[in-house]
C-alpha cells in the first residue's frame, strides 16, 4: 500500500527557568513514526530516561514487521514495554539515576491509520475542522504522574487506532505546552492555514509569554490531501 505523504515539524525551546532541556523528539520519516518524551529525575537523569527511552523506540521502529493494524500496535506496545526495562534497568546501575522516569507520546502511520501510544502526560491531539484530545493524562493531579517510562519494572501503555483523513493534522506535545496553552488556545492557532513551522513556533511563543518557565516540546504531523 502506498504511503501518505506526511508534512512534519519538531521544536524544543529550554523555557524562561530551567538550565537543561529533559524534552527529546526525534522522528523516522520513511516509517512515519513520530516520538516525543518529558524526562524527569534529578542530576540531569530525566534526559537520560528521555534520550534512552527515545533511541530505544526508534532503533525497534527501523525493524518493525509488516502486518495486520492490531499485529503491529502490538509490536509497538512490546517496543514500549522493552524500552521501559532498559531505562529501569540504567536506574538500578547508577546512583545518580535512581527514580529518573520519562512519559512518552508517540503516532506511527500505518496502512492509512494511526496508531497512537503515550503514557505519562505527554499529550496527543488531532485537529480536523475541530481540535480533539487523542490521551488521558496518566496523573493523579497536575505535576503528579501515575504512569511513567522507567519508574517501575513494568509499564502498561495506552494504545490506540484510528483512521487518517486527508489534512488531518497532529500534535505531540510535553506538558511544558499545556500548562501554559488553553485547548481553546492551540485550536486558534492549528486552524489557521499557515505553513507547520510558523504554526508550531506560534505555539511555543504562546507558552512562553504566558510563563514558560518548563521545557517547551511539541511535533506536528500533517497528512497531506
Amino acid at each position: 500500500m502506498q504511503a501518505i505523504r506526511i508534512d512534519s515539524i519538531g521544536i524544543t525551546h529550554l523555557g524562561l527557568m530551567r538550565t537543561n532541556n529533559e524534552d527529546v523528539w526525534a522522528e523516522l520519516p520513511e516509517e512515519q513514526f513520530y516520538i516525543l518524551a518529558d524526562g524527569m529525575g534529578g542530576h540531569n537523569a530525566g534526559e537520560i530516561a528521555a534520550r534512552e527511552t527515545v533511541m530505544h523506540l526508534i532503533q525497534s521502529m527501523k525493524m518493525i514487521p509488516k502486518g495486520s493494524l492490531t499485529q503491529v500496535a502490538v509490536y509497538l506496545n512490546q517496543a514500549i514495554k522493552d524500552a521501559n526495562a532498559w531505562v529501569y534497568n540504567l536506574s538500578l546501575q547508577n546512583p545518580a539515576y535512581q527514580g529518573m522516569g520519562t512519559t512518552l507520546c508517540c503516532i506511527l502511520i500505518y496502512e492509512n491509520h494511526l496508531i497512537y501510544a503515550h503514557v505519562g502526560d505527554s499529550r496527543i491531539y488531532r485537529y480536523r475542522q475541530n481540535l480533539a484530545k487523542l490521551t488521558v493524562d496518566h496523573s493523579l493531579s497536575k505535576h503528579v504522574i501515575s504512569r511513567a517510562i522507567g519508574t517501575c519494572v513494568d509499564v502498561e501503555p495506552e494504545i490506540s487506532i484510528s483512521s487518517v483523513h486527508p489534512e488531518d493534522m497532529y500534535l505531540l506535545c510535553s506538558d511544558g505546552l499545556t500548562d501554559y496553552m488553553s485547548d481553546h488556545e492551540i485550536h486558534s492557532w492549528m486552524k489557521q492555514p499557515v505553513a507547520l513551522e510558523r504554526t508550531a513556533h506560534a505555539l511555543v511563543e504562546g507558552a512562553l509569554i504566558r510563563g514558560g518557565k518548563d521545557n517547551i516540546t511539541l511535533m506536528l504531523v500533517k497528512v497531506a490531501t
